[in-house]
């Protein structure tokens, strides 16, 4: 168990918000385009339904150095993947580890997750 304020201690602060759209399923793959925090740039996902492989990618311009936003897209997708009727569009909101976070980000985070989940 962590106390806190200790080194150790992970508190779950890190923000993100990014909507999947023109999810489509064809010949046992789906298919979406997703956008990050509202960035007006989108990157696209191909996934293999069967084994959930990850058959193409292209990162948005936004997030395409670190592509934290493609990852959590990607996470999305396989799991909508499994339904029987897909959603034109689906927004995704949640936050991310990180250590020694200040009360007040915590705060921010807690809420944000609360209003938009």
């Amino acid at each position: 168990m962590s106390v806190p304020g200790s080194n150790n201690q992970r508190i779950e602060t890190d923000e993100f918000m990014l909507t999947l759209r023109n999810i489509k399923r064809s010949n046992g793959i789906i298919y979406a385009e997703y956008e990050p925090e509202n960035s007006n740039t989108t990157g696209n996902i191909s996934i293999r339904i069967s084994d959930k492989e990850v058959i193409s990618t292209e990162a948005s311009e936004y997030d395409k150095d670190f592509p934290i936003y493609l990852n959590h897209a990607i996470k999305a997708l396989k799991t909508l993947a499994n339904e029987e009727k897909l959603p034109e569009e689906k927004m995704l909101c949640g936050i991310e580890g990180a250590y020694n976070a200040t009360p007040f980000r915590l705060y921010i985070a807690l809420c944000n997750q609360l209003l938009y989940t």
